[in-house]
């Protein structure tokens, strides 16, 4: 058998392909002088799906027949905004179908994305496809007894819940496969986003952390459904070894079909991974680093100004002009530079929920005119903001009737409603018309250098308007609606545009890329709050982690500390009754934006480090820092009394060369004491309590 091989890459990340005398094409290695083992030579480049080539018995996705049955047609180089790219076409031996594996490289980044295409290119009968993977790895060396996976859960006020075990440990013990027949297991360890809240259940990321610290870390990048797994080879293999695939939504987990007719194209989602040989924290150090890079720059955001948004734990949605003109001059007075008036500003009723969708101001909440609120903002000097919901319309708006059936999500040719609202398809031209139209006008009348957009239903599986399957229609939605807020951003370059999904849940990078900050949560208990703030920058970068500080009159001392500790080194919004403070609270208050502003310059360039480890949401102390050349930052937390009074946190990471100083940042006054002893810091803490420090 003659063997061909094709090698592409750099010093960091280096994929190496063989073909046979039949032209079936393997990976068989990625890392560049670094492998790990005997890599998995009986993977195809992309598994597929269609209804009459189908896959083993079980739930796992590797080794399909069609994508086994590939043959090697060409390849190709180029460069684009991810830096290099190769380019390999496959074809089917048996029908009109082409594939075209897309790898994207940063030099030198250790990181590298891809997806795939599929296409009918010729006159044969349509194709209709039900699975279709982005990215598919697999090493002899991945064994499940030793490697260390990483996943997040992610749920409504508890999000970024990072676990760590084996793969027997998450449910998915190893099986000696010898003894039957050569079969696989049919088994894997799988996560699932489904619906319009791409991570209303998990994260889509996940990590392999191998004995030594090697650390392969990967995001999957649709906001419309999608999949990873990890399985165990066959019996072919040695036992125990894993295998990763990716994917967008597919016909089983996400109701996804489609069908490919001559000439038709579909793309995959990407997939991104980060490849360290120093962990998780090394691994994400490197996604990170490619997040930023990967990004859109908003220009009215330089400087990371300091938000105030009038809802959690304070207005609630029901602003008027008689509360709102004290908290704008309280929060002015604080050294806030964006006001954001959030939900509630467009009913003149109570029961505003289902009625919303044409956002116009009520005139009874502000009798002096909306206009009024948004003078007072900037003659506090800070920039207008306000909310908007503009994918959905109450089932109760008047916008409902003035729009088609199929300018909204639907089955079986009838509106899908959810909670009690439409969901706005932005495939249609009347939709994108008219929340063009709303956008303007609002930015236009109020002079709005801020919008927040949330979200806040999940319509089922999708739609199937314009579409063969539900998830079809959701996928082409959902990627519509990114393509109008790029859109927004070219006819509004200077306008901030913050991600709320219900908090967290839109935290997808393709969603989060497009934003200038993400609102991580919605909790509103500022304990809970704490491992959520922590774990916020495996969602995105410091700069980019949304994290609700909320002050009270009257709250306890050591909770107003952990509320403003939780967001000193994230990106702050703060909240609170800040006009019902004492001169005392408001000090406090003002210490916390100092404590920030100090810091806030630095937050792009640092990267993210958990001396504990990854916060488990029952922990009782929980730390987590930033480091820079010159040195870095440590938030510590104890919030439970019947915790240790002391621990001791190993800061080694923190400390930059010769250096021993530890800093106070937040609060000046923290109560406990603390001291570093060799590259360990000795921490004693009240509970509950935080406190920011700086290492220099």
């Amino acid at each position: 058998m003659t063997v061909r091989d094709l090698t592409w890459g750099d010093g960091e990340v280096r994929l190496t392909f063989s073909m046979d005398a039949e032209d079936r094409i393997r990976l068989t290695g990625f890392l560049a002088g670094r492998p790990l083992g005997a890599f998995d030579r009986s993977l195809p480049l992309v598994e597929i799906i269609t209804a009459d080539r189908s896959k083993n018995a079980g739930s796992r996705y590797d080794a399909t027949e069609l994508g086994l049955d590939l043959r090697y047609v060409a390849h190709r180089t180029a460069s684009d905004d991810r830096g290099e790219v190769l380019e390999v076409d496959l074809r089917d031996q048996v029908s009109a179908l082409r594939a075209t594996v897309r790898y994207s490289l940063r030099a030198g980044s250790g990181v590298l994305s891809s997806s795939v295409t599929l296409a009918h290119a010729g006159s044969a009968p349509a194709i209709p496809v039900l699975f279709v993977s982005s990215l598919v790895l697999g090493d002899d060396a991945w064994d499940c007894d030793s490697t260390t996976i990483h996943l997040a859960d992610n749920d409504w006020l508890a999000e970024a819940r990072w676990r760590s075990g084996s793969f027997a440990e998450f449910g998915e013990p190893e099986v000696d496969m010898a003894a039957h027949f050569g079969a696989s297991p049919r088994g894997s360890l799988a996560r699932i986003g489904r619906g319009t809240w791409s991570t209303g259940e998990h994260l889509p990321m996940g990590a392999m952390e191998f004995p030594g610290g090697d650390t392969l870390l990967w995001q999957v990048e649709s906001n419309g459904g999608w999949r990873w797994e990890l399985s165990q080879g066959p019996a072919s293999r040695p036992a125990g070894s894993l295998r990763l695939v990716t994917s967008g939504p597919s016909d089983v987990e996400h109701q996804w079909s489609i069908v490919l007719d001559d000439g038709d194209e579909f793309v995959t989602p990407v997939t991104t991974f980060a490849w360290s040989t120093d962990g998780f924290e090394g691994a994400l150090a490197r996604l990170t680093e490619h997040r930023r890079a990967d990004r859109r720059r908003y220009a009215g955001d330089a400087g990371l100004p300091l938000i105030y948004n009038d809802y959690m734990n304070t207005l609630n949605a029901d602003p008027t002009t008689e509360k709102l003109l004290p908290l704008i001059a309280a929060a002015g007075s604080v050294g806030a530079e964006i006001f954001v008036v959030d939900a509630g500003w467009y009913s003149d009723e109570p029961g505003w929920w289902d009625s919303v969708g044409a956002w116009e101001a009520s005139t009874t909440r502000f009798p002096g005119g909306f206009d009024e609120i948004f003078h007072a903002i900037r003659a506090q000097g800070m920039t207008p903001g306000l909310w908007l919901e503009p994918e959905v319309v109450g089932i109760h708006s008047p916008v409902a009737s003035t729009l088609p059936d199929d300018a909204f999500f639907g089955r079986h040719g009838s509106r899908l409603a959810s909670s009690g609202r439409y969901q706005q398809d932005f495939r249609h031209p009347a939709v994108v018309s008219r929340m063009n139209a709303v956008i303007d006008r609002l930015v236009a009348a109020y002079g709005l250098g801020y919008l927040k957009f949330d979200y806040n239903i999940n319509p089922a599986s999708g739609t199937d308007h314009h579409a063969v399957s539900p998830g079809e229609g959701l996928l082409a939605a959902s990627r519509a609606y990114l393509d109008w807020i790029d859109a927004l951003h070219e006819r509004h370059p200077q306008l901030i545009v913050e991600n709320c999904a219900s908090g967290g849940m839109r935290s997808d990078w393709l969603t989060v890329s497009r934003f200038a900050l993400l609102s991580t949560s919605d909790q509103q208990d500022a304990l809970r709050c704490a491992p959520i703030a922590a774990a916020a920058t495996t969602m995105v970068p410091p700069e980019q982690a949304g994290v609700w500080s909320y002050p009270q009159h009257g709250m306890a001392d050591a909770v107003t500390t952990v509320t403003l500790a939780n967001s000193v080194l994230r990106r702050p919004i703060l909240s609170g009754h800040l006009d019902h403070m004492t001169e005392a609270e408001l000090d406090r208050v003002r210490e916390f934006v100092a404590a920030h502003k100090s810091v806030r310059d630095e937050l792009p360039v640092l990267q993210s480090t958990w001396p504990l480890g990854l916060p488990g949401w029952e922990d009782s102390w929980i730390a987590a820092g930033l480091v820079g050349i010159r040195g870095g930052y440590l938030t510590v937390w104890r919030r439970d009394a019947d915790s240790p009074e002391r621990v001791s946190i190993p800061v080694g990471r923190l400390l930059p060369p010769g250096g021993r100083r530890v800093e106070r940042v937040f609060p000046r006054d923290a109560d406990g004491g603390w001291e570093i002893v060799g590259d360990t810091l000795e921490i004693s803490l009240p509970a509950p309590s935080a406190v920011v420090l700086r290492f220099r």
